[in-house]
């Protein structure tokens, strides 16, 4: 059941305040899956990942945590940068690796749109209780 509301969170509208605050839990959880699937290649490929699982285990923890809207920018630019560069390169980018980048896209995209509704918008909306959460 925690599962079918995590997908609902990911793909839903943010209109209450605790819709964020699930959407946070919700694309932090995601963002330390794709760190650890980083970890594993680094360590299979010899390491040459490492440095992008570490920012993107900080960043996670830094949105989940302060609800960081320049940590979840830093994870956006990462996902972004992430394949253009492994592109760019002459042996290119595995299809794995591309769909990874895709996941890192979406979860840092929603994640700064919910860090910055949540210092925005929703800031002044915080109810007592979650009534309200669908």
């Amino acid at each position: 059941m925690q599962q079918d509301t995590d997908n609902k969170a990911f793909f839903s509208k943010v209109e209450t305040h605790f819709q964020a605050l699930d959407l946070i839990r919700v694309t932090t959880k995601a963002l330390y899956i794709i760190a650890a699937l980083q970890l594993v290649t680094a360590l299979l490929t010899g390491g040459t990942g490492l440095v992008d699982c570490v920012v993107n285990a900080v960043c996670a923890y830094c949105i989940r945590r302060f609800h960081s809207r320049i940590a979840a920018a830093v994870a956006l630019l990462l996902a972004v940068a992430t394949p253009i560069v492994a592109l760019s390169r002459q042996g290119g980018a595995s299809s794995i690796a591309i769909v990874f980048s895709l996941l890192a896209i979406w979860a840092g995209g929603r994640a700064l749109e919910v860090t910055l509704k949540l210092h925005g918008r929703l800031a002044l909306t915080q109810t007592k209780n979650r009534d309200d959460v669908a």
